[in-house]
C-alpha cells in the first residue's frame, strides 16, 4: 500500500531540500544576534497573522491589487522569518501535488505564444501559492490560529451576508445583463444582489458565500462542542443568512453547489450522530428535526417567490435560456482550444484566454473565460495541468472522508475535515459551470482550506495511514 510518510521522508531527504536548509543555516550564521533577537522578529508571527487578517477583511471591499499587496507583504514577512529564525524547509505530500500543479503552469507559460500575458497570469497564481505557504506556516506553528481565522471569517462572511439581505429588500440597480428576462413577467424577474465585493458581480458574491458557508458551519459545530450555546446560535443565524444571500444572488451554479454542500453536511453529521454519539439518543431527534426544518424552510421560501422559481427552472431550460445558450457556445469553443493545445495549454490567465479565444469563438459570443474551472484549467495548462489539479482535489476529498470515519481522529479535527470536505466539494461543483477563480476573494478561501487540511492531516498521521 502507498505509504505517504515514507514518500514525504524521501522527498525531504532529497538533495534540493537538504541544500536549501544548509543554505539557510549558513545565512543565519552571518546575521548578528542582536538582529535575530529584536522585538519585531520575536513577534513576527503576530505581525504576519495581522496582515493575513487584513487579506480576509479587505476581500470585502478592496480591489484585487490591494488584496494582492497584503498577500505579498505577508509573504515578505514570512521570508524574513525563515531567513533569520531556526526554520527548516519541509514538504508534505499535498505540497508535492500543489507544486506539480504549479510546475504544469510554469511549463504552460514556457511554451505560451503570448509569453508576457502568460507571465502576468502566472504571477497571480504564484501570489496564491505564497498565501498558502504563509497560512500553512501560521497554523502549523500554533494550531489555535486555525480557529482564529475560522472565527474571523465567520465574522467577515456574516457581515457580507447581512449586507446582501439588506440589498435584497432595499433593492439594487442592475449594472449588467445578468439574466434572460425575455420570457419572464415582471414578478418573475429576480433582483440579483452583488454585495460589496469588487468588482460588483452576483456570481462572484455567490462563489464567495458558497465558500464561506461551510466555514460558518464549522464555526457553529465547534462552538456547540465547547458548549458556547449563545454564540453558536448567533453563528447558526448567520449560516441561514449566508444561504439566503446565495439564493438572492441568483447564481444558478451556486444553487447547485449549495444543494451539494447541504447533502455533504447532512451525510457527515448524520454519520457523527449515529456513530460518534450513538449513546445520546436525543441528538438524533434534534438532528432530524433540524434537517426537516431546513428542508421545509427552503421549500417555503422558494414556493413564496415566483422570481426564485423562475430562476431555478431556468437551469433546465438549456438552449431556450440565452445565458445557458451563451455558455454552451463558450464551452464548445473552449473545448476546441483545449484539443488544439492538448498537452501544455495556451498559457495562464484571462489575458491569454481573451487573445486566443478570438480565433475560436462563434461570432457574437465573446467571453472573459471558459466559465468552468476545470475547462479553464484544461485550456490554460493542458491535460498535464488538469490531471494534477484533479489529483490534488481528489486527494483532499478522499483523505478528508477517510479521516472522518477514522476512530482515532478527535471530534474537533473531524469537524475541520467536514468543513474542508464540504467547502472543496461545494466550490468545485460551482466551479464546474462558472469561472470562480479569476478573483482573489474566492481563491484565498480555497487556499486557507488547503493549508488547514495539510496541518490537520499532519496532526493525525501518527499511528495510521491516512490516504
Amino acid at each position: 500500500m502507498f505509504d505517504i510518510r515514507k514518500t514525504e521522508a524521501d522527498i525531504n531527504g532529497c538533495f534540493v531540500i537538504r541544500l536549501l536548509n544548509r543554505g539557510l543555516e549558513f545565512f543565519r550564521k552571518l546575521v548578528p544576534c542582536s538582529l535575530k533577537n529584536s522585538f519585531i522578529l520575536s513577534n513576527l508571527d503576530y505581525l504576519i497573522t495581522a496582515v493575513c487578517s487584513l487579506v480576509f477583511i479587505s476581500s470585502l471591499f478592496a480591489s484585487s491589487t490591494v488584496i494582492g499587496i497584503f498577500i505579498w507583504l505577508s509573504f515578505a514577512l514570512f521570508l524574513v522569518k525563515i531567513l533569520l529564525e531556526d526554520y527548516r524547509i519541509s514538504v508534505d505530500f499535498t505540497d508535492v501535488l500543489i507544486l506539480v500543479w504549479f510546475f504544469a503552469m510554469f511549463l504552460s507559460t514556457a511554451f505560451a505564444s503570448l509569453l508576457p500575458q502568460s507571465l502576468w497570469g502566472l504571477s497571480k497564481m504564484v501570489t496564491y501559492l505564497m498565501f498558502y505557504c504563509v497560512m500553512k506556516h501560521l497554523i502549523s506553528e500554533d494550531f489555535r490560529r486555525g480557529y482564529y481565522f475560522i472565527f474571523l471569517l465567520c465574522a467577515v462572511i456574516s457581515f457580507e451576508s447581512l449586507y446582501v439581505i439588506h440589498q435584497n429588500f432595499v433593492g439594487v440597480e442592475e449594472i449588467s445583463g445578468w439574466q434572460d428576462t425575455s420570457h419572464l413577467n415582471a414578478e418573475q424577474v429576480l433582483t440579483r444582489v452583488y454585495g460589496t465585493l469588487q468588482p460588483f458581480n452576483p456570481n462572484l458574491l455567490a462563489g464567495y458565500l458558497l465558500s464561506g458557508f461551510p466555514i460558518l458551519a464549522g464555526g457553529f459545530f465547534s462552538l456547540l462542542k465547547v458548549k458556547r450555546y449563545r454564540m453558536s446560535f448567533v453563528v447558526l443565524l448567520m449560516l441561514v443568512c449566508c444561504a439566503l444571500g446565495i439564493l438572492f444572488s441568483g447564481c444558478r451554479g451556486a444553487y447547485v453547489g449549495l444543494l451539494v454542500e447541504f447533502v455533504v453536511l447532512f451525510a457527515v453529521f448524520s454519520y457523527f450522530v449515529w456513530n460518534d454519539f450513538r449513546d445520546k439518543k436525543y441528538l438524533k431527534k434534534v438532528w432530524i428535526a433540524s434537517v426537516l426544518i431546513s428542508i421545509f424552510g427552503v421549500i417555503f421560501l422558494v414556493a413564496s417567490s415566483e422570481a426564485l422559481q423562475a430562476r431555478i427552472m431556468s437551469i433546465f431550460a438549456m438552449r431556450e435560456d440565452s445565458s445557458n445558450s451563451f455558455r454552451m457556445n463558450v464551452y464548445q469553443s473552449s473545448f476546441r482550444m483545449f484539443l488544439d493545445n492538448f498537452w501544455v495549454g495556451i498559457g495562464i490567465g484571462n489575458k491569454v484566454f481573451r487573445e486566443i479565444y478570438g480565433l475560436y469563438m462563434r461570432s457574437g459570443f465573446d467571453a472573459l473565460g471558459a466559465y468552468s474551472v476545470f475547462l479553464e484549467t484544461a485550456v490554460e495548462t493542458g491535460i498535464i495541468g488538469l490531471s494534477t489539479l484533479l489529483a490534488f482535489i481528489g486527494f483532499m476529498i478522499v483523505s478528508a472522508v477517510k479521516n472522518l470515519v477514522a476512530k482515532i481522529v478527535s471530534f474537533s479535527d473531524k469537524i475541520l475535515f467536514a468543513l474542508i470536505l464540504t467547502g472543496v466539494v461545494g466550490m468545485m461543483t460551482h466551479g464546474f459551470v462558472d469561472t470562480i477563480w479569476f478573483r482573489p476573494q474566492v481563491q484565498v478561501l480555497f487556499w486557507f482550506m488547503s493549508a488547514l487540511f495539510v496541518v490537520v492531516m499532519n496532526k493525525n498521521k501518527e499511528g495510521k495511514d491516512v490516504a
